[in-house]
């Protein structure tokens, strides 16, 4: 329904490894974020689209994968790239 801006996640999710497979299980996450007057706000998971089809458009990259301590160190790093990506998306127009 509409267009959505977001930022994406493609890897293995070094922080959270707990298969044996771990090397071939890349996961594909899109971390939704709304545009609000103030600009761009993370969603902080409110909205959820599992089990949803949808056409992602990649625009930038923001850094490669990462390993993270725990979820807390994980979910700031979040709220990083988006601030990062509300700049580049501001910078573009968007």
């Amino acid at each position: 329904s509409g267009k959505k801006i977001a930022v994406l996640n493609v890897g293995r999710r070094p922080s959270f490894v707990d298969k044996k497979n771990y090397e071939n299980d890349v996961t594909v996450e899109v971390h939704c974020v709304e545009k609000n007057e103030d600009g761009l706000a993370f969603e902080n998971g409110k909205k959820q689209f599992y089990g949803e089809t949808m056409s992602v458009e990649c625009l930038g990259f923001v850094r490669p994968e990462m390993k993270f301590n725990g979820l807390d160190e994980l979910v700031t790093r979040i709220k990083t790239d988006v601030g990062l990506s509300k700049n580049s998306l501001m910078k573009m127009g968007i």
